[in-house]
Formats: C-alpha cells, sequence, structure tokens
C-alpha cells in the first residue's frame, strides 16, 4: 500500500490531517534516528527494530 493509500484509509473515519501529519513526522523522525540509537550501535536490536520500538514510545506521549 502507498502513501496516497495510507493517507486515505486513515483520512476516512479520522478526518483528521494534522494528527496524520504529526504522526508522519514522527515516523521520520524515529528512521532517521534508529540507526545510531544506543541499542542499535549495541548490536542489540535491528535498525527496523528502533524504528518501532522508538516510535511506539513517541506515540504513546503523543496520545
Amino acid at each position: 500500500m502507498g502513501e496516497y493509500e495510507t493517507q486515505t484509509v486513515h483520512m476516512w473515519p479520522t478526518g483528521d490531517e494534522e494528527t496524520y501529519r504529526t504522526c508522519q513526522l514522527l515516523a521520520k523522525s524515529c528512521r532517521e534516528q534508529a540507526p545510531v540509537c544506543r541499542q542499535v550501535l549495541d548490536n542489540i536490536w535491528s535498525v527496523e527494530q528502533a524504528t518501532r520500538f522508538l516510535l511506539a514510545d513517541r506515540l504513546k506521549q503523543f496520545a
């Protein structure tokens, strides 16, 4: 599913573009920070895991 489809699926029930955009920015930030995350550098997490865990923490704070 592409970005347009993902946005459409989100926007249809919520109608909240601001929340969608904020979450997109949070995800981008986490993708950028993941490769230099301490757990990645220590070979505890993969970059993908770090991205997911960082984003989960940020979304908890956002909600």
